[in-house]
């Protein structure tokens, strides 16, 4: 079962790496962007630190379950209570051009070179949906949270819905 979690969640990273760093990455050069700052920022050759172990954020948990029952997606809500702990392999994850994704911890607290940071939660499946909860953050006042529903159509996994669950 570990094994197939795994293979389920790089299949989904894989796919839509893009959609979780969002366009800004490319426009701006920074994972989030503040509204009205229009700045760009040329540092597209820089780290992504990415949290390497998936575990649960109670806070996020709550509430997508309680946006997914005003949404009337009750078929996801059978499957949060099947939360997967990975610990992942930065190997397996798509290669970026001009990024390097990094391990969290593995940079000096001034590094420059670091553009932002990555961390999955709640990252659940059962048959052909999937749920997982993606957060970035550029600096510690700059960020988001987002809940994706995911379904598998043939091997592919789509992306069902997207959920903004905070914004700091």
């Amino acid at each position: 079962c570990m094994q197939k979690s795994s293979e389920v969640f790089y299949s989904i990273v894989n796919d839509h790496f893009a959609s979780f760093t969002d366009s800004a990455l490319y426009n701006f050069g920074t994972l989030f962007v503040i509204p009205n700052d229009t700045t760009t920022i040329n540092r597209l050759d820089g780290k992504i630190e990415i949290d390497t172990d998936i575990g649960s954020d109670e806070r996020l948990s709550f509430s997508l379950n309680n946006v997914l029952k005003k949404l009337g997606k009750q078929e996801f809500l059978g499957i949060t209570s099947s939360k997967q702990k990975l610990h992942l392999d930065l190997g397996k994850f798509p290669e970026m051009e001009k990024l390097k994704l990094i391990p969290k911890g593995t940079t000096r607290q001034l590094d420059t070179s670091v553009i932002g940071r990555i961390w999955f939660s709640d990252f659940s499946f059962l048959n052909d949906k999937a749920i997982l909860i993606v957060s970035r953050q550029s600096s510690p006042k700059s960020g988001a949270s987002n809940g994706y529903l995911f379904r598998r159509q043939g091997k592919k996994w789509n992306i069902d819905t997207a959920i903004e669950l905070e914004r700091w």
